[in-house]
């Protein structure tokens, strides 16, 4: 048989223990909701390096249509994005970022 100090060392042993597993278990599904999260942004991020090739083309077919339409809607719309359309090049225009 245990002693009463033996008893209760016993048993404040195991209540440590399981204390230890609930909180286990609970930092266990925050780090999964957490690396979901940043699978996710890796995800967006791979994704926006592709399409950025198909955006500078857009910009480009954009800014030529403007020039040679002479297009000032247009050209300012891309201003107020940061794109400056320079008609220095009547064939091609020359889009910088």
């Amino acid at each position: 048989m245990l002693s009463k100090t033996q008893y209760w060392i016993l048993t404040g042993g195991g209540a440590l223990a399981l204390g230890l597993l609930a909180s286990n278990i609970w930092l266990y599904a925050g780090n999964r909701k957490v690396a979901g999260e940043l699978e996710e942004r890796q995800l967006y991020v791979q994704e926006s390096a592709q399409l950025e090739v198909l955006y500078q083309d857009i910009a480009k077919s954009l800014a030529e249509v403007a020039l040679r339409s002479n297009d000032t809607a247009v050209i300012a719309m891309l201003a107020t994005q940061g794109i400056k359309v320079s008609p220095n090049q009547p064939a091609a225009a020359q889009v910088e970022r």
